[in-house]
């Protein structure tokens, strides 16, 4: 069946791979802040800040995954329960368990977005906002925000374990799957760094 309710809803007012990421930097940034740097208000919402974060980030791996392979994009409009539910069923190679993991993160990302997010997708903004996307891309290129999102919990699970307690306790199964998707993540780009690094050197 097409677009059923497990398909992901398109972010109108971020669709490009570099505007998930900076909207994800940014929550990052946040969410890093000693609780002294924030006002109650703030701190309160730390929780939504983190599944910002994650949402985003998800979203980029799928819209990654849409741009190195435009059938995946069209598949998923098209057939995209049918699709999903074959590919279960195929794990003959690497790429085909990416889609897999691909879709399944897309259907994490609607089903949370459309429970826990308040972010507006009918607000004023453009996405013509800001002209020099090229420009903005290329220095954020050196910056791997999923690498950045698993130092970013790993330090405050290390630095202030209550507020790590606080920010993950209460999450359901849905949203720490798609947490521990990107901590997955985020240890295959790591590894991927180390291994190109270790290229260069030579």
């Amino acid at each position: 069946g097409g677009g059923g309710e497990g398909a992901p809803a398109k972010r109108k007012n971020f669709p490009k791979p570099g505007d998930k990421k900076i909207c994800a930097l940014g929550l990052l940034h946040l969410l890093a802040l000693p609780a002294e740097a924030m006002p109650l208000e703030l701190q309160a919402g730390m929780k939504e800040v983190l599944l910002g974060a994650t949402t985003f980030l998800a979203d980029m791996k799928v819209a990654e995954d849409e741009a190195a392979n435009p059938d995946l994009a069209e598949d998923d409009e098209d057939e995209d329960d049918d699709d999903l539910d074959a590919d279960e069923g195929e794990d003959d190679d690497d790429d085909e368990g990416d889609e897999q993991a691909s879709g399944r993160m897309a259907n994490q990302v609607s089903s949370i977005r459309a429970r826990d997010l308040r972010f507006d997708d009918d607000s004023d903004f453009d996405d013509d906002w800001y002209d020099e996307d090229e420009d903005v891309e290329t220095v954020l290129d050196p910056i791997n925000a999923y690498i950045v999102f698993s130092d970013t919990l790993q330090s405050i699970s290390a630095n202030d374990p209550n507020k790590f307690k606080a920010l993950t306790e209460t999450l359901d199964f849905q949203q720490q799957s798609m947490l521990h998707n990107i901590m997955q993540l985020a240890e295959q780009e790591r590894a991927k760094a180390a291994t190109a690094a270790a290229a260069g050197a030579t």
